[in-house]
């Protein structure tokens, strides 16, 4: 069985936001380099070759809710797929088989505007084959992942947890516990 494993560098700093007004903060966003790896496949920045070098940057808020949204939906449905913010033809498929579960990344049209899907998107072109994980193995890791997020914001800039999209992420991670 292959591993599923998050990886994440948080790159925003206080001094990023000393000028930003509280009610403004959500607008800027937090950003870092994120990764999922998923047996021999990942995808996303590739850290190690990151530091040091200017490469674009991911909002880390809309990845780990993306990915507490993929533990919610793969707990009650057989399929999920998130879209990747940045190419919008571009979704990150979650199958459900039992207790393993089959990533791929695939190219499909979506006349959807969600960032998480629950219906099969069709005519698709694989991008990255699927290789499978186990299924509570993907949750824990996700968890684990968003946890420590949270943690690391407010420790670089507290006023964060006051905004909409930490507090739904939150939200997201309690309706999680209750799966």
């Amino acid at each position: 069985m292959n591993l599923f494993k998050i990886d994440m560098m948080l790159t925003s700093q206080s001094s990023d936001f000393e000028c930003v007004e509280t009610r403004n903060l959500e607008a800027e966003g937090f950003y870092g380099l994120f990764r999922l790896s998923f047996g021999e496949n990942y995808y996303g920045t590739y850290i190690q070759e990151a530091a040091g070098q200017l490469h674009p940057q991911d909002d880390l808020y809309y990845w780990i809710e993306a990915m507490l949204e993929v533990t919610i939906c793969i707990s009650e449905y057989n399929y999920c797929a998130v879209r990747d913010i940045e190419y919008p033809r571009r979704w990150i498929e979650f199958v459900v088989n039992g207790s393993d579960v089959t990533i791929s990344v695939i190219d499909a049209d979506n006349l959807s505007s969600a960032f998480c899907v629950k219906d099969k998107l069709s005519q698709k072109t694989i991008v990255l084959s699927g290789a499978k994980v186990d299924k509570q193995q993907l949750v824990d890791e996700i968890i684990d992942c968003a946890k420590t997020f949270i943690d690391s914001v407010v420790k670089i800039e507290p006023r964060f947890g006051e905004t909409k999209q930490h507090k739904r992420i939150l939200d997201l991670m309690k309706k999680q516990k209750l799966q």
